[in-house]
């Protein structure tokens, strides 16, 4: 599952990772991806759509929002992601703030990209 903010840029790069997985995924438009959207909202989205424990989600949205919205998953922190920047969260049952863990955060200079 692929959530994206409804802006055109995000769209097209949640197509991009769409188009790079083996597996059959849905990419839906969350209006609380948008810039300076509303995280309570993206928590009740998270919530709906990670029923299933094995249930993989990748969130496309915006600088600085991203960063502001993996602190908050994380518990805290500064995370500067820049445009092309990857982070994976793992949470061991429903997405909640401040229960994730950070897995990795790589942005694309790292990658040579």
């Amino acid at each position: 599952m692929i959530g994206t903010s409804p802006y055109l840029r995000c769209v097209e790069t949640a197509e991009i990772l769409m188009s790079a997985t083996r597996e059959t995924v849905c990419v839906e438009a969350v209006p609380a991806l948008a810039p300076q959207g509303n995280f309570d909202e993206l928590m009740e989205w998270l919530a709906k759509h990670s029923s299933d424990p094995g249930q993989n989600i990748a969130l496309v949205g915006h600088a600085p929002d991203v960063g502001e919205l993996i602190s908050r998953l994380v518990g805290g922190g500064k995370f500067d992601c820049a445009k092309g920047s990857v982070a994976a969260i793992e949470f061991k049952e429903q997405p909640k703030p401040g229960e994730g863990q950070l897995l990795f955060l790589v942005t694309a200079s790292l990658l040579k990209c």
